[in-house]
């Protein structure tokens, strides 16, 4: 009888133990695994890969899965047609340009185009479904979290999956987050929530608007037209270099990528009557669009990350560290999502 039991208790474990799927998940082109990636079934997140990159799944009948991971294109998968148990994923990678010559044609605008477009949404899709990460921490502390898909509907706004816990210690204050830390409060030059569209990226907007700021060049392409911009020596406060790709004939935003290049830089502003100075240890923006074939530009890719030290107050010598993405991610069921406002990172 109690070797009975004991070869039940067996079978039972390993056929349990045979219910699960172990996925390996990689970088397509350095094969080095991949962390934090999540694996969806409609509305659910049903396996997360380790710091190993795997992930084990049920052997349920979930039909296509959907991987998700920022900086990656996501992927749909299904199980029961799936052979290997490695998956590679493509990361979004920036245009590469076969040949530039230098062209001679009016930078400002060519300039004045991008800004106009960019505040008007010209020819802008707003993303329907988009996979929407930010981050922003101080040592152990997080301020502001959020790693969920985001339903947009055109006229109610977005809505947002319950899946994921998003983190949210601010509050609004004359349109700026003020945020909230061992019981004092702190504001930035930058508002992390991110709550824009990407295209009115604030770095965009200053390289575009503040043009007397930077000095230009501009090369040409079949298609394209790539400004390549760099701060001028006075420029301490967003001394931005970097690049944008426009569309030859409507100026349409195909790429972005900004960055500090001074070690040198000072940003302040104005907390409860006092001066807050800030260092700006590194600072990317990056943003990707597509052409679609009606002539409109479709989001791929919204990327931000910054360092920053406070130099004066009460967060004294504290860094700050802020990392964002908003990417397109595929349909999911959106039965159970519930309303989120973008500026206060609240739902109902």
């Amino acid at each position: 009888m109690y070797k009975l039991i004991f070869l039940l208790t067996c079978l039972t474990f390993s056929n349990s133990y045979s219910q699960k799927t172990q996925i390996e998940v990689l970088d397509k082109n350095d094969k080095k695994t991949l962390n934090d990636v999540l694996f969806y079934s409609n509305d659910k997140v049903i396996a997360k890969s380790n710091k190993y990159g795997i992930a084990k799944l049920d052997n349920k009948n979930f039909g296509d899965l959907v991987i998700v991971k920022e900086d990656y294109y996501d992927t749909i998968i299904n199980l029961e047609q799936f052979k290997s148990n490695k998956i590679y994923l493509k990361k979004i990678e920036v245009i590469k340009l076969k040949e530039v010559i230098v062209y001679k044609k009016n930078i400002e605008g060519i300039l004045d185009s991008i800004y106009s477009n960019s505040i008007t949404l010209k020819k802008i899709n707003p993303p329907k479904y988009l996979h929407f990460f930010n981050v922003l921490t101080n040592l152990n502390d997080t301020l502001l979290f959020i790693n969920n898909r985001v339903n947009f509907i055109k006229g109610r706004g977005c809505f947002v999956e319950r899946e994921n816990k998003i983190i949210s210690n601010f509050i609004q204050k004359n349109n700026k987050p003020v945020f909230s830390l061992n019981s004092h409060n702190i504001v930035f030059n930058k508002n992390f929530t991110h709550a824009n569209s990407p295209i009115n990226s604030f770095e965009l907007m200053i390289v575009a608007k503040l043009k007397e700021r930077f000095l230009f060049s501009i090369f040409e392409e079949e298609d394209f037209y790539q400004i390549k911009f760099e701060p001028k020596t006075n420029n301490n406060e967003y001394p931005y270099s970097g690049y944008i790709i426009v569309d030859k004939n409507d100026f349409g935003v195909y790429e972005f990528k900004a960055e500090v290049s001074l070690k040198k830089n000072k940003r302040n502003l104005v907390l409860e009557n006092e001066i807050l100075n800030f260092q700006i240890i590194t600072e990317t923006n990056y943003i990707k669009y597509k052409k679609n074939i009606n002539g409109n530009y479709d989001l791929v890719k919204y990327a931000y990350d910054s360092e920053l030290k406070v130099l004066n107050g009460y967060f004294k010598n504290r860094i700050f560290i802020n990392k964002c993405r908003k990417e397109l991610t595929p349909y999911f069921d959106t039965s159970t999502t519930v309303f989120f406002d973008a500026t206060t990172y609240k739902t109902k």
